[in-house]
């Protein structure tokens, strides 16, 4: 796999090797996560799940920061090459916080001078610039490049088939037959990343719950899959009825 591709699964992979089981529940202590919450079972796939988590709530930076403060002589910076052109992250509490230290206490200008400048983008927004000289690019609201979700979604789909080769022998063959072709009309319907391309809701929630119907042993890594940001915004394409399926099946 090309982990320099993908600086989530980069940053997986690091987690996994160097941080021991022991090390990594001390770090989701430290970032105020239950390590017995991640649904997973063994020290990697709690690892990705974690990142999966992190993810979800913006909060990847701490997250390398705090594996930074614990592995200083591991280079962390998997997601540090393109910050310079990348588009602002949602503002944090704390920067919140500062914002409204440079503004009034009514939240009008205070006695700071220069420019203060606020913007909030809605989904589906195009062609947006806020600020002084400013450089952006076409991103969607989760701060990732729009062209991105296909190979997130591909490297997610590579993680689900090891899940699936590693049920092989305990499942019969015809059933597997039939688990292969399904996993083909997922990967179809969840590729489906282009402004006009609309998903089948129909395919991927009959496809999702003969997954989980008859292979509970890859629940993990379709949960995996289903969470990640990249499909739920192919989620949503598909209608309220695949997000709804979405939250109902994976939480």
């Amino acid at each position: 796999m090309d982990y320099a591709a993908d600086p989530l699964a980069e940053l997986h992979r690091k987690l996994a090797e160097y941080f021991s089981d022991e090390e990594l529940e001390t770090l989701c202590f430290d970032l105020g996560i239950d390590y017995a919450d991640l649904p997973a079972d063994g020290k990697a796939f709690k690892a990705r799940d974690l990142v999966g988590v992190m993810e979800r709530r913006g909060r990847i930076p701490e997250l390398t920061a705090a594996a930074a403060k614990q592995r200083p002589n591991v280079s962390w910076d998997m997601l540090g090459q393109n910050q310079a052109s990348a588009p602002a992250a949602p503002l944090s509490s704390g920067a919140q916080g500062l914002l409204r230290k440079l503004m009034g206490r009514d939240g009008q200008p205070g006695s700071r001078t220069g420019d203060v400048i606020m913007a909030e983008v809605g989904a589906g927004a195009k062609n947006v610039a806020v600020g002084k000289n400013v450089a952006q690019a076409n991103v969607d609201v989760s701060g990732r490049p729009a062209s991105d979700d296909a190979q997130v979604i591909e490297h997610h789909f590579k993680r689900l088939a090891e899940a699936l080769d590693q049920a092989r022998g305990q499942v019969d063959a015809s059933a597997m037959a039939v688990a292969d072709f399904q996993m083909k009309l997922l990967r179809g319907e969840l590729g489906k990343t282009k402004e006009n391309d609309v998903p089948s809701a129909t395919a991927i929630l009959q496809v999702g719950d003969w997954l989980l119907t008859n292979l509970p042993q890859i629940k993990p890594a379709l949960t995996a899959l289903f969470t990640a940001p990249a499909v739920s915004r192919v989620m949503a394409k598909a209608g309220s009825d695949a997000v709804s399926w979405t939250k109902a099946k994976f939480g």
